[in-house]
């Protein structure tokens, strides 16, 4: 297995990934019974494991603390392979030397530049402490079980992982632990050691800065306080958007900052030909810019962007100066170098092939459900051969209102990302394209364009790592994973609901107002359906909406292979979503609503069709 992703120098690299996943496969319990890959998506086995661990620059808590805290309500360790499985996240595989669950990665960054993740607890502690951090995988790999014991790995799908329940899990034990003086001695003793007088006086202000932070991100995602969450996501989904965007605002530095609840939560996107879409994210907000080289390879300044702003959301560490560093950038954390051969390995990633131990397609069927789809849906989800990773995708943007074939879905993610705005804080000043002329941000904007700008800065302080990445791609060297809109005038408040939904509908042809199509390669693996995960099943989505069922279990990797989805699996359903609350009221950001092209017209035996058709895209 290849890890050159941690920072360390290379003659230690392999030997870090060694120590690491031996402590954390101590700590978290022996490892599960492999998975098999699906057909034919042509990573190889050690892509498939820096895929799972490879680091971006992401630091939630340090390697030590995690491996150390208790649950909330017990003495038991907290960060265990069967607490995070059940929170949906998938356990490691035999071979996985890391021993931390897929999608979560070792960060030893110096952090002599950083300021949230800069803390010290102990003498002659390293400026280089590991820290735990998530990874593009813990979201985009899937995983699909049959009742008679056949479990098949999706890499690239979209995960069910509950991050929500997650990071309510973490700050639970965190508080327990500082507030618990027995349970905050048996943490310094698991973090210490043997240690000098004093050093549990140091670890304590330690975390409870951690927590400080933790708790103001928590009270901008979450206004209404912790004993009434705004919405609850559930397994599979996540209001990235909303985190992300929250994050930039406290970075920011502003006081008395403006909330904007997370509460539109969506479908982790499947992530196969993404590197052919000229834009990407449901809302299709981020561009995607590659530039061919001589060599052949492709650099794509516009990836980079995107996924630096996805590792700003997951607990990247950027320091948003109040004095305007220019083109010297903002330090951070964000890892350049692997982000770009994150990207560069998905352009190599095939849509799954439906598998034969699932069952033999009809040919039949698939026959005549392609003639259905040709008549009935290719107008915005354009057929694309299962193996073509080359042509260009050209989105089709349908808007969510108005037009004659308008989406009709949820408008939530849409709506957010096009109202939200916060005080600028310490990007009061800065131009709003972070370099040059031209317009500078007042006191308050939009949150996407402060995003942006957070983005760019920060990309301006990674500068050596990004010319090093596009010399690599000019030449053709091997590029490994090593482990909007003008502003706002100012106000005084976020504005409400009803005022910023008033707003999206004034604004209904603008193109962020819209969702996205994109050609359906491998859709059978990648339920619930629609952007939202509101409905359960393909054979779900061709129903008219009104007969859509109004909750289901979700959470369970149990497979329908008939309806083409999740079903609940023994006992008690992880999680229930509801389309409606106990009021019979419509829950905002959980509409199962849109997507209806004549689905009424469609007997039973189409709608098969159509589902025998789409099993072998």
């Amino acid at each position: 297995m290849t890890f050159v992703a941690l920072p360390s120098n290379p003659s230690t690299r392999r030997w870090n990934v060694f120590l690491i996943g031996s402590a954390c496969a101590a700590l978290l319990g022996s490892c599960v019974a492999g998975t098999k890959p699906v057909d034919g998506q042509g990573w190889s086995r050690t892509e498939q494991l820096n895929w799972y661990h490879g680091n971006q620059g992401s630091r939630l808590i340090p390697k030590q603390w995690l491996m150390a805290l208790e649950e909330a309500g017990s003495n038991k360790p907290f960060f265990t392979i069967a607490n995070m499985q059940g929170l949906g996240y998938l356990a490691p595989d035999p071979d996985d030397t890391t021993g931390l669950p897929i999608g979560f990665a070792i960060d030893s960054s110096d952090d002599t530049p950083f300021v949230r993740s800069k803390l010290h607890w102990r003498a002659g502690q390293s400026s280089s402490e590991p820290w735990v951090g998530m990874t593009c995988a813990a979201c985009h790999t899937g995983q699909i079980e049959t009742e008679d014991g056949i479990s098949i790995r999706i890499d690239g799908g979209p995960g069910l992982g509950d991050f929500q329940s997650f990071i309510e899990a973490l700050d639970a034990s965190t508080r327990a632990t500082l507030k618990d003086p027995a349970k905050f001695a048996r943490f310094a003793t698991a973090v210490l050691g043997p240690h000098a007088p004093g050093e549990e006086g140091d670890l304590r202000s330690a975390l409870t800065a951690f927590m400080a932070w933790e708790d103001r991100i928590e009270a901008l995602n979450n206004p209404a306080g912790p004993d009434r969450v705004t919405l609850r996501y559930g397994h599979g989904r996540l209001d990235a958007f909303g985190h992300i965007y929250n994050k930039v605002a406290a970075l920011s530095g502003a006081e008395d900052q403006f909330t904007a609840p997370a509460d539109a939560p969506v479908s982790y996107p499947f992530l196969w030909n993404i590197t052919q879409h000229d834009r990407v994210q449901w809302n299709g907000i981020a561009p995607n810019k590659g530039l061919k080289l001589p060599s052949g390879q492709v650099f794509d300044l516009g990836a980079l962007g995107r996924n630096a702003g996805e590792v700003i959301g997951v607990f990247a560490d950027v320091a948003v100066t109040k004095a305007y560093p220019g083109l010297s950038g903002y330090r951070s954390s964000i890892d350049v170098t692997n982000l770009d051969a994150i990207e560069n390995q998905i352009s190599r990633l095939l849509p799954p092939k439906w598998p034969t131990s699932l069952g033999t397609l009809n040919d039949t069927k698939v026959a005549a459900g392609r003639t259905l789809f040709a008549a009935h849906c290719a107008s915005c989800h354009a057929p694309l051969d299962r193996t073509d990773l080359k042509t260009p995708i050209v989105a089709v943007m349908t808007p969510i209102w108005g037009a004659s074939r308008a989406v009709g879905t949820d408008p939530w993610m849409a709506c957010n990302a096009f109202t939200f705005r916060a005080r600028t804080g310490n990007l009061a000043g800065v131009p709003t394209s972070y370099v040059g002329g031209g317009e500078k941000f007042a006191q308050i904007a939009d949150e996407r364009q402060m995003l942006t700008t957070t983005v760019v800065g920060s990309l301006a302080g990674k500068k050596r790592q990004i010319a090093a990445t596009f010399a690599k791609a000019m030449f053709g060297i091997p590029r490994k994973i090593e482990g909007a809109a003008g502003l706002v005038e100012p106000e005084f408040a976020q504005k409400s609901p009803e005022e910023r939904e008033k707003i999206c509908r004034a604004n209904a042809a603008d193109p962020l107002m819209a969702y996205k199509g994109r050609p359906l390669g491998g859709i059978w693996a990648t339920a619930p359906y629609l952007h939202n995960g509101s409905v359960r099943s393909l054979y779900q989505l061709l129903l008219p909406p009104a007969r859509r069922d109004k909750q289901f279990a979700v959470g369970s990797r149990i497979f329908d292979t008939r309806e083409v989805g999740f079903r609940a699996g023994p006992g008690k359903p992880p999680f229930e979503f509801h389309v409606l609350d106990k009021a019979d009221r419509p829950i905002p950001g959980n509409s199962n609503a849109g997507h209806d092209y004549g689905n009424g017209r469609f007997n039973d035996d189409q709608r098969m069709e159509l589902i025998e058709y789409m099993k072998s895209l």
